[in-house]
């Protein structure tokens, strides 16, 4: 009788067929661990992620400008990077 060896994935590999289900997967348990820290935050990343984009608005510029600070925190916990931010304040 052959013996069988368990292998355990370390990684996750993003270049498979499950990747967006991986991707979300990722993100949601990186964020679940700040929400009594930031609650806005979270919200906004949890409702408001579509595949890889983050759309999401604020009442003020200064309430824009916290909530992207800390899901840029939250994102980077997580070995990722927010890019690509930008404002239609004038």
């Amino acid at each position: 009788m052959p013996i069988l060896e368990v292998y355990r994935f370390n990684r996750v590999i993003f270049v498979v067929i499950a990747s967006l289900f991986l991707l979300a997967a990722t993100v949601k348990h990186y964020i679940e661990m700040y929400l009594v820290d930031y609650p806005t935050a979270v919200q906004h990343l949890d409702s408001f992620i579509y595949v890889d984009e983050w759309i999401t608005g604020q009442d003020t510029q200064k309430e824009a400008l916290l909530v992207s600070r800390r899901a840029r925190n939250i994102v980077k916990e997580a070995g990722m990077v927010v890019t690509k931010w930008i404002s239609n304040d004038s």
